[in-house]
């Protein structure tokens, strides 16, 4: 499973995506609400910076690719030592 892969299971099988885009649109019409009247952003701006947290948040790729992607079973790190 690729991480494209990856992100359309989740959206078919969890709200989770949708549901954070959500909230991260109420978190960011708050935020713009307490800007200045001549410095608030417009609403694609708004937009803009929702779906860059969604990126992020799906960076959960990035959690994919190197948890799940590299390693088939989880391992201990090289410095741990176990003691028989």
């Amino acid at each position: 499973m690729d991480c494209e892969e990856f992100e359309t299971y989740l959206n078919a099988n969890s709200r989770v995506v949708a549901i954070f885009r959500s909230q991260a649109l109420t978190y960011q019409h708050s935020r713009n609400r307490q800007r200045s009247a001549s410095k608030r952003w417009s609403e694609t701006a708004v937009t803009s910076v929702v779906d860059k947290m969604v990126s992020q948040f799906i960076g959960l790729k990035s959690i994919f690719e190197t948890d799940f992607k590299r390693h088939s079973e989880p391992r201990l790190p090289s410095t741990v030592q176990i003691n028989h």
